[in-house]
């Protein structure tokens, strides 16, 4: 199976996916999927919100 490239933002910014998590690990292994089946995806990050869970931006070429 060949790679794809996430959707496309400007130039190395971080793109929200709209994913939410109950747990860290959860959002991490989600981060990882995105960065094995995507291309375009440098690393990602799960940021605490408010609303007490994990969100999950992707930074992107």
């Amino acid at each position: 199976m060949t790679a794809t490239a996430a959707p496309s933002t400007i130039s190395s910014s971080w793109y929200d996916t709209g994913e939410t998590f109950n747990k860290k690990a959860a959002c991490n292994r989600g981060g990882q999927w995105w960065k094995d089946n995507h291309t375009n995806v440098i690393r990602w990050r799960c940021d605490w919100t408010s609303t007490s869970k994990f969100h999950l931006y992707l930074l992107l070429r």
